[in-house]
């Protein structure tokens, strides 16, 4: 039952990656960027950043507050927005307009992905 417990809370503090859908403009705001995940079966950098990065509830706290996210599994989903994946992981956060403002490519620590993602925040202020 313990075991049951932690797995529900572990999920209930997950932040929420979404498919790609035109009408995420519309929920996204003006506030909001957009953080596209990509990754493919069988990526153990992407298994890292899921399991080591984005599990983190600081980073977590960050995602939610300023990014609506996209998770695109390019073994399985083309990839929107005519983008590039064909590595991964792959990041790419795009403003309002549909404009990709970063292209991040590879693994990162917590730490390093924490300074990316908040300094892109600040500057869209």
């Amino acid at each position: 039952m313990l075991g049951l417990l932690v797995a529900v809370s572990i999920w209930a503090q997950a932040s929420i990656w979404q498919a790609y859908d035109a009408s995420i403009w519309q929920k996204m705001g003006s506030q909001k960027l957009l953080l596209i995940k990509v990754e493919r079966d069988g990526c153990r950098y992407c298994a890292y950043m899921d399991r080591e990065v984005f599990s983190d509830s600081e980073v977590q706290k960050v995602l939610d507050r300023h990014f609506e996210l996209v998770n695109v599994n390019i073994s399985h989903e083309r990839m929107p927005l005519q983008l590039d994946g064909e590595r991964t992981p792959g990041f790419y956060v795009v403003d309002h307009q549909g404009k990709v403002i970063k292209q991040l490519l590879g693994a990162w620590t917590k730490e390093d992905f924490m300074d990316i993602i908040t300094h892109l925040q600040k500057e869209q202020q």
